[in-house]
């Protein structure tokens, strides 16, 4: 994604967050550059934070968007420009995880994550288990296809979990993590087809979706 969306003023992920927004009859307040400097603050951004020399960073670069709906309350949406895998984390953003801490409860909603947050152990090659002990421990809900947080994971005395679509086995190239205990899930307790594509498998009724809600 960084080698298609990194060049030209449009070809980013700031023209399509724009370009979606204008497509969902929104209205644009404002656009500003922004970042998250030492100790997790958040803090007016310059070009020179967008800098990828050696691959590291004093500061997280993004963008934040203002906007407003049928003249509703105006909402946001920050975009970092990070690298969640631990080794990157420690080495050039180790204020992204504390800007998150201090933002309070989440809902979080995950798709076509490369099945990055499955990998546990010293034999997986990149270890994503800061981010993913985040959103266990700081959300109130959860969106996601099979390719998130594993469905092992999921404390059953904490949450409340609801299953949609149709599962049998990830796409080919992401076999290795099948998930058995999801796939028992599905098939006893979905509620049927999902009328929407999502994650990789794309293809009508074969997407599916599970929820988690924080037990209160």
């Amino acid at each position: 994604m960084e080698k298609k969306l990194g060049k030209g003023s449009f070809n980013s992920i700031t023209g399509l967050l724009l370009f979606f927004l204008a497509m969902s009859d929104c209205e644009v307040t404002g656009a500003r550059r922004i970042a998250i400097s030492q100790g997790g603050a958040l803090v007016q951004g310059t070009a020179a934070d967008d800098s990828m020399s050696g691959r590291s960073r004093s500061r997280v670069p993004g963008v934040e968007i203002t906007f407003r709906r049928n003249g509703s309350k105006a909402q946001t949406i920050r975009y970092f420009m990070v690298n969640v895998a631990d080794a990157y984390l420690a080495k050039s953003s180790p204020d992204f995880i504390p800007y998150l801490k201090s933002q309070g409860r989440f809902a979080t909603m995950i798709k076509s994550a490369s099945y990055l947050m499955h990998k546990e152990g010293i034999q997986a090659p990149v270890h994503f288990e800061q981010i993913r002990s985040l959103i266990l421990m700081q959300s109130d809900f959860v969106v996601q296809d099979d390719s998130g947080v594993p469905l092992r994971l999921f404390a059953r005395d904490t949450w409340k979990l609801q299953f949609y679509g149709r599962y049998e086995a990830p796409t080919p190239e992401f076999g290795k993590h099948l998930q058995k205990d999801l796939k028992v899930e599905m098939q006893r307790n979905s509620t049927g087809k999902l009328p929407f594509s999502y994650g990789y498998a794309y293809k009508q009724g074969e997407s599916n979706l599970m929820t988690a809600e924080r037990a209160r």
